[in-house]
């Protein structure tokens, strides 16, 4: 079998459904602590890791996003707390 990193994406999802049926035969026998670990590190070898530049992108994406929600709170926070205060001094007027 060629080597992993030559795989293509397409590849990689056909041989993980291949696996999943061959899993799908076991009809609920117990596995061993062993067979788990090793189910769970042929799915780790599945997976396809972002590279440097994406993971950049995404985190920036994360930052900048959290940052433009931040601010909408911020300014949903004056917003009710100004609404809130103005409706005090209306309400204190009928109260004295």
């Amino acid at each position: 079998m060629a080597d992993e990193k030559d795989l293509t994406k397409q590849e990689i999802i056909e041989s993980g459904k291949k696996d999943s049926k061959a899993e799908s035969k076991n009809d609920g026998e117990s596995r061993g602590i062993g067979e788990w670990f090793a189910g769970i590190r042929s799915e780790f070898k599945k997976i396809i890791w972002p590279n440097r530049k994406e993971l950049a992108n995404h985190t920036m994406t994360v930052i900048i996003t959290s940052a433009i929600i931040a601010a909408c709170v911020v300014v949903m926070d004056q917003v009710f707390d100004l609404g809130y205060s103005q409706l005090l001094q209306f309400a204190s007027r009928f109260v004295e």
